[in-house]
């Protein structure tokens, strides 16, 4: 049997489920701000959703900043602001792109418990997959992961739209 990337996230949703309703509590958040990981040095957040590296940015000619949003608690990618990931399709599919790999890290903030926004983010990084995989970018051009709310900087609403993200990045041979 073929798994599809919906039902491995779907799996790991369920398994994720299981840890949370055994695990310990966790700990309170405080409000100091974590130190910036190597990904967050590469491709700057942005609140709208998708962070695009600046390598992928330069060969893509990609200067947009009307690109998808995530609201709390949502994986659902904002139909009005798809401008930038549709650049990327064409870019990925017959632009200097052709043939490459990127890697689509999904990212979610503070709020909630961890195993959730671990599922969160890759639901995030699932839903930038498929909208590129409808514009005829193949499912092995692109790998997905989540880092849920490990790298998550904000420490109000609006620090917390920029940790409600999936980031794009070129893969790593």
């Amino acid at each position: 049997m073929r798994l599809t990337t919906s039902s491995l996230v779907l799996a790991a949703a369920l398994a994720a489920l299981g840890v949370a309703c055994g695990g310990s509590k966790k700990q309170a958040k405080t409000a100091e701000a974590p130190i910036a990981s190597e990904t967050d040095k590469k491709a700057t957040p942005t609140a709208d959703g998708v962070s695009i590296s600046p390598e992928l940015k330069k060969i893509c000619k990609i200067e947009d900043t009307s690109i998808p949003r995530f609201g709390y608690d949502s994986a659902t990618l904002d139909p009005g602001t798809v401008t930038t990931l549709q650049k990327l399709a064409e870019c990925l599919t017959t632009g200097p792109l052709k043939g490459k790999r990127v890697k689509l890290v999904g990212r979610a903030d503070p709020r909630g418990p961890e195993q959730y926004n671990m599922v969160l983010g890759a639901a995030r990084a699932d839903q930038v997959r498929r909208y590129l995989s409808d514009r005829g970018v193949g499912d092995a051009a692109m790998t997905i992961t989540s880092r849920g709310e490990l790298d998550a900087t904000g420490v109000d609403e609006s620090g917390w739209s920029f940790d409600r993200r999936v980031d794009v990045e070129l893969a790593q041979l």
